[in-house]
């Protein structure tokens, strides 16, 4: 091993940055240009796990007690003030522009208060996000699911590296256990990422940290056989001299992959960057390229263009519109912020800590952390509204807390996520609202949707000629039916979906009499789209027979049955909904630039 504490700089590897922040940045500004430009938070995961192995081993001669904390306090340097000057401004600025209203206004601000303690990607998953749904490009923390991905491999990388140092019998030892180490890791992080995505469990395939750990492992595989001081590999991971100039046409044609299709373009992507990592020379056309000057200055400010250009973009969305007429503010802004950012990115590392105050950077940042998170907790709490930009007309009863006034009807009671435990029957009550001793009853039942309309109870009370009921769990149709596109309905997470409908029904038919009715509120076409040849008409079979038989049902006690018509769809992403108070013109907001993702 080295002595050296200095690895080896590789300007061609701040191209390769430039060239995953860019792919990431058009496709988030019209993904229908470069559909699999998502691809290149992949890039920066492999660069990383090579850069933070090279930069561990180099190390490895320090007193442990030094190794850890020194590497934690330079992680901290490297990425915290830079999180922490983005969530303040965006966080704000969000809070301005969005009516708290809006479904997303609390997941949003909740995404932002986890990034600052890397977790963002847990909670997302938590949330049931679709990263790829055109409501989740609203969200302008939603990005920060990367870090929250890198910050748990940081946490635990260290240890292990050094655990196989301290393990090892000597120094020759090291580095072939150090590689089988993370060859096992890194074989059994593929199979849980193939196994997620096969089964349809794409949300845990792309936000668990177990599922992303492969492509961090083989960047430091890569580097686990390399003498860090020098510039070639000290093991066979040769390519042909002719064919290294086609690995980064390679690379850049995974990015043109279509976004429905995720396993093949990810591993083929993850093997170009490992290969040009590994055999760029510097005497080859394909160095020359990526160490050019603009690649290098894109490159050495990655980090901070990937914090900001997604808050500016999702700012965009929400006022002025993502367009031709409006891509050069925004990208105006998005240069402005990055520079700044990278001013004080590049200002914490380089200054002496005494001189910021700053002398343990693993209690300082956390603290200030903690600070931030209680101002963004106070901004959607007792200052909720307060600084919202918009017409108060406009603002309804936030949905995090849809209720009907006056009763036990709200998201809280009568709304559960599909893990939930199946509710009982004093749950089921306090969902059911019946004021009125003479008049029919209306049992809106569903998943999400029904959630959302909870506003529509609120109004038949009030012209006093219902009684009403609202009972809903997120991602299970209401009758249940199967199968689903993707085979959703096999996943763990919608094992309850069954039994919930059943229950719920059981609930109802003891309730039900003459002259009441049953609303049906689900997401149907969100259930049958994409289903196959073969399984689309068992499904619409399925779904036909429950409800006609819950129809008769219903008609042998003289109640009857409606099913809603699902939410409003966009016919550039049918697959889901966009926010509400988009539609609505506003000062910041004008009609004609509504933005069409």
């Amino acid at each position: 091993m080295s002595n050296s504490k200095t690895a080896i700089y590789r300007p061609e590897i701040d191209g390769l940055r430039a060239v995953a922040v860019l792919a990431v940045l058009i496709n988030h500004l019209n993904h229908k240009i470069l559909p699999g430009g998502y691809l290149g938070v992949d890039v920066f995961f492999v660069i990383s796990g090579y850069v933070v192995t090279a930069s561990l081993i180099n190390r490895l001669n320090e007193d442990l007690r030094i190794f850890l904390v020194g590497f934690y306090q330079r992680r901290f340097r490297r990425l915290q003030p830079a999180l922490l000057l983005t969530f303040v401004i965006t966080i704000i600025v969000f809070n301005v522009f969005v009516s708290p209203s809006e479904s997303i206004f609390q997941a949003s601000n909740r995404t932002g208060i986890a990034s600052l303690f890397g977790v963002s990607n847990i909670y997302l998953l938590r949330q049931a996000t679709d990263y790829f749904a055109v409501n989740s490009q609203f969200n302008p923390f939603l990005h920060t699911w990367s870090l929250g991905v890198e910050e748990q491999f940081y946490l635990v990388w260290p240890i292990i590296i050094a655990g196989c140092s301290r393990l090892s019998l000597s120094s020759i030892c090291f580095k072939p256990s150090l590689r089988w180490s993370i060859l096992v890791l890194g074989t059994v992080s593929l199979i849980v990422y193939l196994a997620f995505s096969l089964k349809g469990d794409i949300d845990s395939a792309f936000f668990l940290p177990t599922a992303r750990l492969w492509e961090l492992a083989a960047g430091s595989y890569l580097a686990a056989g390399k003498d860090i001081s020098k510039s070639s590999l000290d093991y066979s991971l040769k390519l042909p001299s002719k064919a290294l100039p086609f690995m980064l046409p390679l690379l850049i044609f995974t990015f043109f992959a279509p976004d429905t299709i995720k396993i093949v373009p990810t591993l083929l992507c993850v093997a170009f960057t490992l290969l040009l990592i590994g055999n760029v020379q510097n005497s080859s056309s394909t160095f020359k390229l990526l160490a050019n000057p603009v690649a290098q200055a894109i490159g050495n400010k990655s980090y901070s263009l990937y914090l900001w250009h997604w808050p500016v973009i999702v700012t965009a969305r929400w006022t002025i519109g993502v367009g031709v007429w409006s891509l050069v503010p925004i990208l105006i802004l998005i240069t402005i912020f990055t520079l700044l950012s990278y001013r004080v990115e590049s200002y914490f590392r380089a200054a002496n800590p005494s001189r910021l105050l700053i002398y343990n950077p693993l209690v300082a940042y956390p603290s200030l952390s903690v600070f931030a998170a209680a101002g963004a907790f106070i901004l959607q709490g007792a200052l909720q509204g307060r600084i919202f930009a918009g017409r108060p007309d406009i603002n309804f009863t936030p949905v995090t807390d849809r209720q009907i006034s006056g009763t036990r009807i709200n998201t809280v009671n009568c709304f559960r996520e599909p893990t939930s435990p199946i509710s009982n029957s004093s749950r089921f009550s306090d969902c059911l609202y019946k004021p009125f001793a003479r008049r029919p009853t209306i049992f809106f039942l569903g998943d999400s949707h029904a959630d959302a309309i909870t506003a529509i109870g609120s109004q038949l009370v009030a012209q006093g000629k219902y009684n009403v009921s609202f009972v809903s769990r997120g991602g299970c149709p209401s009758p249940y039916f199967k199968p689903w596109a993707n085979d959703r309905h096999k996943l763990e997470r919608y094992k309850l979906c069954d039994e919930h409908y059943r229950f719920v029904i059981s609930k109802v038919f003891s309730l039900v009499s003459s002259g009441d009715y049953v609303v049906i509120v689900s997401n149907f076409p969100g259930y049958l789209k994409g289903l196959t040849q073969e399984d689309y008409p068992k499904a619409f079979a399925s779904l036909d027979m429950q409800l006609n038989r819950l129809a008769r049902s219903l008609k042998n006690k003289h109640a009857s049955l409606i099913v809603f018509k699902s939410l409003p769809f966009f016919s550039s992403r049918p697959d889901h909904t966009q926010p509400i108070t988009i539609c609505k013109e506003e000062w910041f907001r004008p009609q004609k630039a509504i933005p069409d993702t």
